[in-house]
């Protein structure tokens, strides 16, 4: 279905139940239209990654998990949303900084924790285990585990940035 058709469905069938559990009518909504859009990508239906593996001629169900991982932070959004209003906005707008920069680098750090990739390095198993908590840590409302997501981030970005061989895997590049 298309994503109005998607979004108007799910927000007749979920949006109730959520301000049910007390969330505001805003977020009950952002949270069934960020659902709604990234149904589109969840195997084994994923009618955007089989477009798309019709276009790439790629295996259809290996391009829908390729962007089921890609778009994996996407699904943590909508949570963000019901649990912390600042990402929609509402509140003081210290606190709305605060929300949007310490969700960006949570986003990043599990993005990165994910894919392997930070900071133009490729990591091992035990950095993105270490990243992937900060950004548990740093997707968690409150001010201490935001610092402490954040400290993550950047022990990491120090430790990735020197090179070092325990954190970095090698990779062999042919260089012209």
């Amino acid at each position: 279905m298309p994503t109005t058709a998607v979004y108007v469905t799910v927000a007749v069938i979920l949006a109730p139940a959520l301000q049910e559990l007390g969330l505001s009518a805003l977020q009950a909504h952002m949270f069934a239209f960020f659902y709604g859009v990234v149904a589109a990508i969840t195997p084994p239906i994923a009618l955007a990654s089989f477009a798309a593996a019709s276009i790439s001629k790629t295996h259809p169900m290996k391009t829908s998990f390729v962007a089921f991982r890609l778009g994996l932070a996407g699904f943590i959004i909508p949570f963000m949303f019901a649990y912390g209003p600042e990402l929609l906005l509402q509140g003081k707008p210290l606190d709305i900084a605060l929300a949007v920069i310490t969700a960006i680098v949570g986003l990043y750090l599990l993005t990165a924790a994910i894919i392997g990739f930070y900071w133009n390095a490729h990591i091992n198993l035990f950095t993105r285990l270490i990243l992937f908590a900060g950004s548990l840590l740093t997707l968690y409302p409150g001010i201490i585990s935001d610092f402490i997501g954040v400290g993550i981030a950047l022990v990491m970005y120090m430790v990735t940035r020197k090179g070092s061989v325990s954190i970095i895997v090698k990779t062999e590049t042919n260089q012209s």
